[in-house]
């Protein structure tokens, strides 16, 4: 049974990595601003867009987090 526990965790672990690294090789909003013309500004009080979402960025930390906690209990012997 434990075997099993560990290969699910293994595959959890892979999934997490797997799928984070794709997410970070795409082209994203802060490498055009640094290549093309400068954009036009406009005061309107508000600060600019830069194209890091943050929201994402909890979430991947979590999800590390999650499967530390996961491989950390399936490698535990009692």
């Amino acid at each position: 049974m434990t075997r099993l526990r560990h290969i699910i965790v293994l595959g959890i672990a892979v999934f997490a990595l797997g799928t984070t690294a794709p997410a970070m090789a795409q082209d994203s909003a802060i490498d055009d601003g640094y290549g093309g013309a400068p954009a036009e500004t406009t005061p309107s009080g508000k600060l600019p867009f830069s194209g890091l979402d943050l929201g994402l960025i909890a979430a991947g930390g979590a999800l590390f987090v999650v499967a530390g906690v996961g491989l950390r209990r399936a490698v535990r012997t009692d």
